[in-house]
């Protein structure tokens, strides 16, 4: 009687356990990079560096500022907006005055740069290790010149406590002045 026996292969359940255990882990992995990379492209989380505004936010900002310089430059059409020859930039901080407020998930930085003529507006805001920065073109006008004007999306940084410093650099002498402003 030729029984022919077959080699029967049998698993040991420690390898099966293993091996579900090594699929199981590296699922949750992919998972957990998937999300951090969906949460870092809309904004969410800032991971991977600072973040910069969307060409969209940049766009608004940009704009804004162009419509406050254009609206400022044609009231100086009739030349009483223009500064006076013997321009020397301030050497007190306290010449510039700052506000920030947030409204409607916009932060939107003010400023009054008294004895101020021309120049350029550096702005930095941080909250926590998130940093971001702008700049603008100083608006001469007879009372009080301005900054052309900052509108930054609260996204750009996220909620919290910003840190809000604007430096005005004019001929050869920079100036700063600090605030805060919370972002719910």
């Amino acid at each position: 009687m030729g029984h022919s026996m077959k080699k029967q292969t049998t698993r040991s359940p420690r390898i099966h356990s293993t091996k579900k255990l090594l699929l199981g882990s590296s699922l949750c992995v992919v998972t957990i990079v998937i999300v951090l990379g969906a949460l870092q492209l809309t904004g969410t989380t800032h991971l991977f560096g600072e973040k910069h505004f969307t060409a969209g936010e940049e766009q608004k900002a940009d704009s804004d500022a162009a419509a406050k310089k254009q609206l400022i430059e044609e009231s100086q059409k009739d030349g009483s907006n223009t500064p006076p020859s013997d321009y020397t930039p301030p050497s007190d901080p306290s010449n510039i005055k700052l506000s920030a407020t947030e409204s409607g998930g916009t932060v939107t930085v003010t400023s009054q740069l008294y004895h101020y003529s021309d120049g350029t507006c550096s702005l930095t805001l941080t909250n926590g290790s998130r940093t971001a920065s702008r700049t603008a073109d100083v608006i001469y006008q007879p009372e009080f010149s301005t900054c052309a004007g900052f509108s930054v999306p609260t996204s750009t940084l996220g909620s919290g406590s910003w840190n809000v410093r604007l430096t005005v650099t004019s001929g050869s002498i920079s100036k700063s002045q600090n605030t805060t402003v919370d972002v719910p």
